[in-house]
């Protein structure tokens, strides 16, 4: 439950400020979940936030890139 408190924290930050994060690439972002090895990787679209993957970023942090439809 710790976890999901944090993601959620996270997950406000970035829908208030989405532009404030690292360019993982041209357009995917990335925020670091506090407390947890974990990153939100995200994209802008007009108004709308895409979440593309919660990734540890130690353990195959690149997999989300590979999965069907990205």
């Amino acid at each position: 439950s710790e976890f999901l408190d944090e993601l959620k924290r996270s997950l406000l930050r970035v829908s208030d400020n989405p532009f404030a994060w690292p360019k993982l690439s041209k357009n995917t972002r990335k925020c670091i979940v506090h407390r947890f090895p974990f990153v939100i990787i995200y994209s802008c679209d007009n108004d709308e936030l895409i979440v593309h993957a919660v990734a540890h970023f130690r353990r195959k942090p690149d997999y989300w890139k590979y999965q069907k439809g990205q």
